[in-house]
């Protein structure tokens, strides 16, 4: 969620300050990388004695669900580059405003529901 959230507000504030989409992607994605990893060292720290935590996890964080993400996000960034990069940034903001709209939808309707 820290790094998701921080991707969300870094790419906007940055593509109103004038920096290309692209780029601002790009850092909004360091930054995310930097944030997910604090948080998922600060899950695996706070979670260390929690009770009734399965036995193949660290603390809060599930070491089978990690082990299956980081291939997948490590094979499929390299895909959304260059997938991006076919794309006009005018294309690029419209679809990155329709993801933010559906990830705030899909929010409320959890929080609703």
């Amino acid at each position: 969620m820290t790094g998701t959230s921080g991707g969300t507000l870094t790419t906007p504030i940055l593509s109103t300050c004038g920096l290309a989409l692209e780029k601002a992607i790009a850092i909004a994605s360091a930054t995310g990388l930097v944030t997910g990893s604090i948080a998922t060292i600060g899950g695996i720290l706070s979670g260390w004695h929690a009770p009734d935590r399965p036995s193949y996890s660290l603390g809060y964080v599930d070491v089978v669900i990690f082990v299956v993400m980081m291939p997948t996000v490590m094979i499929s960034a390299p895909w959304g580059v260059s997938v991006g990069e076919k794309f006009s940034e005018t294309t690029l903001q419209r679809t990155y405003a329709a993801l933010l709209i559906l990830v705030g939808l899909d929010l409320l309707r959890r929080l609703a529901f």
